[in-house]
């Protein structure tokens, strides 16, 4: 039984390794020591956490505001349609763990924190799960159509329209990688990535 679809939309050149646990970026190695490669990923899952503050501060946590980035950042996680529709406000203060906002609000809160910080690597672990269908969907649209940005969604929605917008599927069943490849790729080549669709359908 399948247990995650993960999702890759490539930006940075990256390539397999014959040892398990390797981590490679432009081919090269990070190893513990190099601790500044944290720097370089940003995540979204399911639970986000939020600090007691407004949502402005949020987003840009101790970082000097730029108003550009914080613009641009809200239209893409969404929080600028809450914005517009009054569901909440940059000034608005957010209880310990947002415990005031909806599950999809905080969410967005925190893809607008994840782009607003520009890393290089975006990583989705069921990063929208609490959000509508509809928005969900133009948000993952807006985050495939950034450029310099890798993008890689962990999902269990393998009916999103978008799952051929992205450069690689990779399909683990049981923990292991089944296969890995173009959206076509894997289902001319994966009877289980078939099987799995038609299952989930």
């Amino acid at each position: 039984m399948p247990s995650l679809l993960v999702l890759m939309q490539t930006r940075v050149n990256y390539q397999g390794s014959s040892h398990i646990g390797d981590i490679l970026v432009d081919g090269y190695p990070i190893e513990n020591k190099y601790r500044q490669y944290i720097n370089l990923f940003a995540t979204v899952g399911q639970n986000t956490f939020l600090f007691n503050s407004t949502v402005q501060e949020n987003i840009t946590l101790t970082e000097k505001d730029s108003a550009n980035h914080l613009v641009d950042a809200c239209k893409i996680s969404g929080v600028s349609e809450l914005i517009k529709d009054q569901k909440c406000k940059l000034e608005q203060i957010i209880q310990e763990n947002g415990e005031n906002l909806s599950g999809g609000q905080k969410q967005k809160i925190a893809l607008a924190r994840a782009i607003y910080h520009e890393k290089p690597i975006l990583i989705l672990d069921e990063g929208m799960s609490a959000i509508d269908k509809k928005s969900a969907y133009d948000i993952e649209k807006r985050l495939l159509d950034r450029k310099n940005v890798t993008l890689l969604s962990i999902t269990h929605d393998i009916h999103s329209p978008l799952l051929k917008e992205y450069d690689e599927i990779i399909f683990l069943v049981d923990g292991r990688i089944e296969m890995a490849g173009s959206y076509t790729d894997v289902f001319e080549h994966s009877e289980k990535f078939r099987n799995f669709l038609n299952k989930a359908g």
